[in-house]
């Protein structure tokens, strides 16, 4: 059996679907919304949040707000955060 690919197949998501499915989009969204923030700080922090289980937005408030609002990450989130950090410096140093 094949699946068929034609103009049927394919979905428009819609801004929050996007954001449910993909942590690129809704990083973006969220580095629109808090522009002071840098975007792949952003983007660290719903990778780290998507492994720990902690709300992504909630936690990018608590930055956004300078620890004001939100809520605070948990130790695994940041444990996540720091290793997802390691990572990419990690990949940038080989990619040099």
């Amino acid at each position: 059996m094949t699946n068929e690919y034609n103009a049927s197949s394919i979905k428009i998501l819609s801004k929050a679907e996007a954001d449910e499915r993909f942590g690129f989009a809704l990083a973006d969204s969220m580095a629109e919304r808090y522009p002071h923030l840098n975007r792949e700080f952003v983007l660290s922090l719903v990778e780290a949040c998507k492994w720990s289980g902690d709300d992504a937005e909630q936690v990018t408030l608590y930055y956004a707000t300078h620890k004001r609002e939100g809520v605070s990450p948990s130790e695994e989130c940041r444990e996540a955060h720091q290793q997802v950090l390691r990572d990419r410096r990690s990949k940038q140093w080989r990619s040099e």
